[in-house]
C-alpha cells in the first residue's frame, strides 16, 4: 500500500510540469493521445483554428483581385503601345504617304525602284546596251583533264592576286582561283555533255574598266584554250552576224513560246561553222487556276427543265507545260533539208560544224523558244568560214568570249546616260535596274504613290483603334454583377473591372472625341475623318437603337468606306495625310491631326511614370500590403493554435487527475471491502 501511495504522489507531482513543458513548444502536440482521457480535443482545436483562419481569406481574395486587375492593365498597356506606334507611323519618318512604287511597261528590260519621297511622274527609257562583265571560257576539254603546276596573276582594276597552282584537275584549279581571287572573279567548271567540260571565268564587276588580265606563266591556260595570242585574219573570210538580222542590239531575248525568222542566202563550205553564245534561265511554272462552275446552265430532260447549282463549285485546269524543248535554232537549206541546233542549258558557248551541208545555201534561219517557262538570251550567233591563217598578238587575251567588259548605255527622256553598272542610282531619286536591252524599244516607266501601302496602313491603324475602344468600353462598363473578380469565370472577369476608374473612362471619351473633331488641313473642304470615308455612322444611315450599329456607335467604333477613301487619296493625297498629321506652323514638326492626338494621349498613359505605370505601382503596393498583413495573420493564427492547445492541455490534465483520483478512491474502497 505504501508503494502504491508513493507512485501515485510522484505522478501527481510530475505530470503538471510535463504538460506545461509540452505546451510551451510551438509544435502541435497530440494532447488527447498523450493524456488518454478519451476526449478528442485535437479536432476541436483544428476546427476552431479553421474558423479563425477564414478571417484571413480576405487578404488572399484581395491579392487575387489585384493580380487580375494588373493583368487587365498590362493588356491595355500593350494595346495602347501598339496603337501609339501605328498612329505615329502615319505621320513620322515611316509615313506611308511618302512611299513610292515604280511601274515599267516591260520589266524584262527596265525596272524602277524609287526612294521614299521621290517625285511622281513618268520617264521614258531606252536601253541601248547593258553593262557586262568580262566572261570567257576555255575550249571544250575531256572530263578529268589534268593541269600541270604553274603560277599566274589575275588582275582587275588595281587589284591583283597571285595564284600558285600545284597541279591537278580542273575543279582543283577553280577552287584555288575562287579561294584567292574571289573578290574580283568567279571561276567554274561547266559540263557541256557527258564527255566534255569547259573552264569559265567571269568578273564580279561590270563596266568598261572591269577587264580581266591574266599574266605570268599562262602556258597551261593557252593549252586548254582559255587564252590565246592568235587572232583570225578577217581578210578574204566570209561571215554572217545572224543577230543583226533580228535586232540592232547586242543580244536578243526569246521569251516563252516566242519565234522569229528571216530569209537569207549563205553558201556553206567545208569550213563553215555556226558559233553561239547564250544564256538560258528557267522561270517558275504558272500557278494552276480554279475555274468557277457554280453557275450551271439549265438542263432539259424530256419535257422537264432542271435548274440549279453545280454539285461542285470549282475544278482545276490541268495543263502540261513544256520545259525541255532545247532546239532553239532551225536552219533551212536550199535543198529542203532542215538542221536543228540543240543548245543545252549548261552550254553558254557552242560551236557546230556545218560542213555536212557543203555546196548548199542557208535560205532561212528560225530562232524559236518552244517552252513555257524558259527564256534564252542570244549574245552572239555567227556563221563563218574557219580561217587557217592567223595573226600573232603581242599579249594574251581570252580566246572564247561570252561577253566583254562594257558600260551600260541608256537614254532617259532622250538624254544619253552611260554607267559601269546595271543598277543606276544617280539619274532618278531611286534605282534604274537594267535587266535587258532592246535598242528599238522605248520603255515607259512611272513613279507613283504606293496606294496599297497607304490604305493598308490606314486600315491597320483604324483596326487597332477599334480594338482599344472595344476593350475600354468593356472594362469601364457599369457593374451589374457584384461578385468579386476572382469569383467570376475567366470570360467575365474583364467586364466592368474598371467601371469606376476615372482615368480609363477619360481615355475612352477622349479617343472618341478625337475621331469626331475637325482638323486643320490644306483644304477647307476636308477637315473631318468623315470627309475621307472614316466614320462611326454614315449620316445617310437611319439608326435603330436596338441594332448592332447603335452598339458600334455607342462604343465609338470606326468604319472605313474604301471607295470614298481611295477617291479622296486620288484627288488630293496630301489633304488625306493632313487629317492624320499636319504641321500648322511650318516648323517641320507635326502638331495636329487625328493620329497625332491618338499617339500623344497613348504616350500620357504608357510613358515611364505615366498613368498606367502609377496604376501598376498602386496595385503592387496593395498586393504587398495584403501579403504582409496575411503573413502577420498567419503568425497570429499560429499563436492562437498554441493558446488553444495549452488551454485544452490543462483541461486534459484536470480530467486525467480527476480520473486518477477516482481510480485511487475506487481501489481504496476495494481494499477496505477486501479486509472485511
Amino acid at each position: 500500500m505504501k508503494f502504491l501511495l508513493v507512485v501515485l504522489i510522484f505522478f501527481m507531482i510530475f505530470l503538471p510540469f510535463q504538460g506545461s513543458y509540452s505546451q510551451s513548444s510551438k509544435k502541435k502536440v497530440g494532447v488527447s493521445e498523450f493524456f488518454g482521457t478519451g476526449l478528442n480535443t485535437d479536432d476541436i482545436v483544428d476546427k476552431l483554428v479553421e474558423v479563425e483562419g477564414k478571417k484571413g481569406e480576405k487578404y488572399q481574395q484581395e491579392i487575387s483581385n489585384q493580380i487580375i486587375r494588373k493583368a487587365i492593365i498590362n493588356f491595355v498597356e500593350v494595346n495602347l503601345r501598339e496603337l501609339r506606334d501605328l498612329a505615329k507611323s502615319m505621320y513620322d519618318y515611316r509615313s506611308p504617304f511618302n512611299n513610292r512604287v515604280g511601274f515599267s511597261s516591260d520589266e524584262s528590260i527596265v525596272k524602277i525602284i524609287p526612294n521614299r519621297g521621290a517625285s511622281v511622274g513618268e520617264v521614258r527609257i531606252r536601253v541601248e546596251k547593258m553593262a557586262k562583265p568580262d566572261s570567257f571560257i576555255s575550249d571544250p576539254l575531256p572530263i578529268g583533264t589534268e593541269i600541270k603546276p604553274f603560277r599566274f596573276v589575275i588582275t582587275m582594276n588595281e587589284k591583283s592576286f597571285e595564284i600558285d597552282f600545284k597541279g591537278g584537275k580542273l575543279q582543283g584549279l577553280v577552287n584555288q582561283i575562287n579561294d584567292i581571287a574571289k573578290d574580283i572573279v568567279i571561276a567554274s567548271v561547266v559540263r557541256i555533255d557527258k564527255e566534255t567540260e569547259v573552264l569559265k571565268i567571269e568578273g564580279r564587276k561590270t563596266g568598261r574598266d572591269a577587264k580581266i588580265f591574266i599574266t605570268g606563266d599562262v602556258s597551261e591556260f593557252e593549252k586548254i584554250g582559255l587564252l590565246t595570242r592568235e587572232k583570225r585574219i578577217e581578210k578574204d573570210s566570209k561571215e554572217l552576224d545572224v543577230l543583226s538580222l533580228f535586232t540592232t542590239g547586242v543580244n536578243l531575248v526569246l521569251k516563252e513560246r516566242d519565234e522569229v525568222s528571216r530569209d537569207l542566202s549563205f553558201l556553206i563550205t567545208s569550213k563553215t561553222v555556226i558559233e553561239i553564245s547564250n544564256s538560258i534561265s528557267f522561270l517558275p511554272l504558272p500557278k494552276v487556276k480554279d475555274v468557277d462552275i457554280r453557275l450551271m446552265e439549265s438542263v432539259r430532260v424530256s419535257n422537264i427543265e432542271v435548274k440549279g447549282g453545280s454539285p461542285i463549285t470549282t475544278f482545276d485546269i490541268f495543263k502540261e507545260y513544256i520545259t525541255n524543248d532545247f532546239k532553239f535554232i532551225v536552219l533551212t537549206f536550199s535543198d529542203g533539208n532542215v538542221f536543228e541546233v540543240f543548245i543545252s542549258p549548261s552550254q553558254p558557248f557552242l560551236r557546230v560544224s556545218l560542213s555536212q551541208f557543203e555546196g548548199r545555201d542557208i535560205v532561212k534561219v528560225v530562232l524559236r523558244n518552244g517552252n513555257d517557262s524558259v527564256r534564252i538570251v542570244f549574245n552572239r550567233i555567227f556563221i563563218y568560214d574557219k580561217i587557217d591563217e592567223i595573226r600573232r598578238l603581242s599579249e594574251y587575251e581570252p580566246k572564247n568570249y561570252i561577253s566583254r567588259a562594257e558600260n551600260a548605255v541608256i537614254f532617259v527622256d532622250g538624254v544619253r546616260i552611260e554607267r559601269e553598272s546595271n543598277d543606276i542610282t544617280d539619274v532618278i531619286n531611286g534605282t534604274i535596274k537594267v535587266l535587258g536591252e532592246d535598242q528599238r524599244k522605248e520603255v515607259r516607266t512611272r513613279i507613283d504613290y504606293d496606294y496599297v501601302a497607304i490604305t493598308n496602313s490606314i486600315s491597320n491603324f483604324i483596326e487597332k483603334y477599334n480594338d482599344v475602344m472595344i476593350y475600354l468600353s468593356k472594362i469601364t462598363k457599369p457593374i451589374v454583377d457584384r461578385r468579386q473578380l476572382y469569383e467570376k469565370p475567366d470570360e467575365e472577369k474583364e467586364e466592368g473591372s474598371f467601371s469606376t476608374d476615372i482615368e480609363f473612362t477619360r481615355l475612352k471619351d477622349r479617343l472618341r472625341m478625337f475621331a469626331m473633331q475637325p482638323y486643320q488641313t490644306r483644304s477647307t473642304n476636308v477637315r473631318l475623318l468623315y470627309h475621307i470615308g472614316i466614320y462611326t455612322k454614315n449620316i445617310n444611315t437611319k439608326l435603330d437603337f436596338e441594332s448592332d450599329l447603335w452598339e458600334y456607335v455607342r462604343r465609338g467604333i470606326l468604319t472605313i468606306d474604301s471607295e470614298i477613301l481611295l477617291n479622296k487619296i486620288s484627288e488630293n493625297i496630301f489633304v488625306v495625310a493632313d487629317i492624320f498629321g499636319y504641321d500648322t506652323n511650318n516648323d517641320k514638326i507635326v502638331d495636329t491631326g487625328f493620329a497625332y492626338n491618338v499617339a500623344n494621349i497613348c504616350d500620357e498613359y504608357i510613358k515611364v511614370n505615366g498613368i498606367i505605370a502609377n496604376k501598376k505601382k498602386q496595385i503592387d503596393n496593395v498586393i504587398k500590403s495584403n501579403k504582409e498583413m496575411y503573413a502577420k495573420f498567419q503568425d497570429r493564427l499560429e499563436d492562437y493554435r498554441i493558446s488553444l492547445e495549452r488551454k485544452f492541455g490543462k483541461l486534459q490534465q484536470v480530467l486525467k487527475e480527476s480520473k486518477s483520483k477516482q481510480d485511487w478512491f475506487n481501489n481504496q474502497m476495494k481494499a477496505i471491502s477486501g479486509k472485511d
